[in-house]
């Protein structure tokens, strides 16, 4: 069976003149190879021209495999995150912060090393200026 659609929640927030989004997708794997399906936020989104400021990773139940992968490419396929969001934690959420990622092209979240059938999740991120 193919991985079920992730749920998308986005919510606006200013900090004083500041502006900010939090984008927060649910995931679930594949419950017969626990693969897990792409996260996209394209290029026309509401996040262009602000900055990726963080990403919290927070394993749902069933939890993945422990030391699962993700990365976050641009449209070249670089990753913007500098393989800073390897080796995520099965038990606990855990973040990355970021000074300087801009959000000027298509984001693709990309879940490697999950070996648990119909694992959940939440990846979490935060747009600012």
């Amino acid at each position: 069976m193919a991985a079920p659609d992730h749920v998308y929640v986005t919510k606006k927030y200013t900090r004083g003149p500041r502006l900010m989004y939090k984008h927060e997708v649910s995931w679930e794997a594949d419950d017969t190879d626990g693969s897990i399906a792409d996260v996209e936020i394209p290029d026309n989104s509401l996040f262009q021209g602000l900055y990726l400021r963080r990403v919290i990773t927070d394993p749902g139940t069933p939890a993945p495999t422990n030391l699962y992968d993700i990365v976050l490419n641009d449209e070249y396929g670089l990753d913007l995150a500098g393989s800073s969001l390897a080796n995520r934690a099965a038990a606990a959420s855990e973040e990355v912060n970021f000074d300087n990622v801009p959000a000027v092209s298509a984001i693709t979240a990309v879940f490697t090393n999950n070996l648990v059938n119909s694992a959940q999740g939440k990846i979490v991120f935060i747009f600012g200026e």
